[in-house]
């Protein structure tokens, strides 16, 4: 499947829509990358994908004109493509930073073996297959963490979390999938301690290191807790 056809695959999904009058598919989403501009690295958003480009959320303004670099946060072993190529079209002040519109300058066929591909393919998996169940709720985060497995405690993050699990950047050894570990985390102002034995379901570890954990229990805090952190860092879409 090319990138185009993934595209209008995913029209009329729950959370994605298609505007005829537009002549193209635009895709609303909500994807976490790294922008490269003059050597420099920042974080943004994906706002919305078409077929000719994209409109992000950056938190530093980049130039009208300028070429950019876009890399995922998560690393897909499937792809053979790990930097996408855009200009930057227009750019303007939004009240979380900068919103930007790029558009691509790879090919459509390099478009369909790179990372945005394939985490678009990974995104809509999990809306349809989750129907926008309260487990499948997930919010961005930056919470500093440990991370303790059987032998050793590693400095880790929050990147998102859910009520049923977390996705972890993690600094040192790499984990196994089906590994159980201990994650805690807080307090943080009026936010609780969490401490959760987990199970490692899915391994990122091209790059810095992400692990997809699933909870299986708390020692410390539980689910309306866990709710406490979700409702802190939910940012309407």
């Amino acid at each position: 499947m090319g990138f185009v056809e993934l595209l209008k695959s995913l029209v009329g999904k729950k959370g994605w829509d298609y505007d005829e009058r537009r002549g193209k598919v635009r895709v609303h989403c909500r994807i976490q990358a790294s922008l490269l501009h003059k050597g420099g690295l920042m974080g943004c958003d994906i706002k919305n994908i078409s077929v000719k480009g994209m409109q992000l959320s950056c938190y530093s303004k980049v130039r009208k004109g300028a070429l950019i670099q876009l890399k995922g946060v998560k690393q897909y072993n499937q792809a053979e493509i790990h930097e996408i190529n855009c200009k930057v079209e227009w750019v303007e002040k939004s009240s979380g930073g900068w919103l930007a519109g790029v558009q691509f300058t790879d090919s459509l066929q390099d478009m369909a073996k790179s990372w945005l591909y394939w985490e678009l393919k990974d995104q809509n998996v999990r809306m349809v297959g989750a129907d926008q169940r309260r487990e499948s709720f997930r919010v961005r985060t930056n919470i500093p963490s440990i991370l303790r497995t059987d032998s050793e405690a590693l400095k880790s993050k929050v990147v998102n979390l859910s009520p049923g699990g977390a996705m972890v950047q993690v600094l040192g050894t790499g984990l196994l999938k089906g590994q159980v570990v201990t994650l805690n985390f807080g307090p943080i102002d009026k936010l609780p301690r969490i401490s959760a034995k987990a199970i490692v379901a899915s391994t990122h570890v091209e790059g810095a290191p992400v692990y997809g954990l699933r909870f299986l229990e708390f020692s410390h805090g539980g689910t309306e807790e866990l709710k406490q952190y979700l409702d802190f860092f939910f940012t309407p879409p």
